[in-house]
């Protein structure tokens, strides 16, 4: 069913529901909730913004849709992913393993079950250990000390993690404020 789509724009919806309800929809009563795979070009790079929740299916999910939607160099921002029980560091090490599979040019995992799950494994990956931490490792490794321009020219930035991760912080910073 349509519940069931990700989208990271609602509005490409809006012909088909219009045509199955029959009538026309006003478009300004629909939209894709902030921080839920929602799409942002600008600055030279594309922020892929799914900062509100996260499990490992959705993980898996907004990783795929990042690299199918990348155009150029990929890099990945992932915050914990809470109330997974006692499977937590499991869970994320499973994400670290699929990582390995693919060829992101910077992953950063930020907090402690992901620091946990990448000692474990010993991954060659970025860790910081809240949100700040890791925008300042992003911004070095996007920009390279020149803060007007980024040098990876359509890079893409996934940034994923459960909401007390306040990995938001970190879009707002490259895109300014969301609403």
């Amino acid at each position: 069913g349509i519940a069931c789509m990700w989208l990271s724009d609602l509005s490409a919806l809006i012909p088909a529901i219009s045509l199955y309800l029959g009538k026309p929809l006003r478009t300004q009563s629909v939209y894709a909730s902030p921080h839920r795979l929602k799409l942002y070009d600008g600055n030279g790079i594309r922020v892929l913004d799914d900062s509100y929740n996260a499990n490992p299916d959705a993980v898996l999910y907004a990783l795929s849709y990042a690299k199918y939607y990348s155009q150029g160099p990929l890099v990945i921002v992932l915050g914990d992913m809470q109330e997974l029980g006692p499977d937590a560091l499991k869970y994320h090490e499973m994400i670290i393993r699929h990582l390995q599979t693919q060829s992101p040019a910077l992953v950063i995992l930020v907090g402690p079950l992901y620091k946990a799950a990448h000692d474990r494994l010993a991954c060659r990956y970025q860790w910081a250990s809240n949100a700040i931490e890791a925008l300042a490792l992003l911004r070095e490794y996007l920009y390279h000390h020149n803060y007007m321009r980024p040098q990876l020219i359509n890079a893409t930035v996934l940034i994923k993690g459960s909401r007390c991760m306040q990995l938001d912080q970190i879009v707002s910073d490259l895109i300014g404020p969301v609403v």
